[in-house]
């Protein structure tokens, strides 16, 4: 999956949602290996996980970070796409926070996410439009408690 920014940038994900590069309009990227895991599934409130990342950039630089990942709760979010329970999971690279999620088991799906750059600087995104494909199964592992 990739998803472009109002900015320019591309957002390359893998299907379990871990983020694989981010490439930037002028031409700068960061890869990340293994891949930043914003979810693990199944999904429970409460769940945390922490990983080990090194971040390639586009200068040549490397780096080793500690991605830590918490499932803060279960709750009603409303995007342009309609309303959606999610579980809210808040990501943190060394300790700073990076990423606030909320992934909707129907959607299989983030519906809403709020990204933070170095400098502090919020970028959310939300989900305009869902369709539910005919003969899409309910998501499983589904526990909120």
């Amino acid at each position: 999956m990739i998803i472009e920014t109002d900015g320019g940038s591309a957002i390359i994900y893998t299907a379990e949602h871990g983020i694989l590069e981010v490439r930037n309009p002028n031409g700068s990227w960061a890869r990340f290996s293994p891949p930043l895991r914003l979810t693990r599934f199944p999904l429970h409130v409460g769940d945390s996980w922490t990983d080990t990342v090194t971040i390639e950039d586009s200068s040549g630089r490397r780096r080793n970070t500690r991605l830590k990942a918490d499932v803060v709760n279960y709750e009603s979010v409303t995007v342009p796409s309609g309303s959606f329970m999610a579980f809210k999971i808040i990501v943190a690279l060394d300790g700073v926070r990076y990423r606030e999620g909320w992934y909707a088991p129907e959607t299989r799906t983030f519906v809403r996410t709020v990204s933070y750059d170095s400098q502090g600087k919020e970028v959310a995104s939300e989900l305009v439009d869902y369709q539910k494909t005919e003969g899409q199964t309910e998501p499983m592992n589904i526990n909120p408690e």
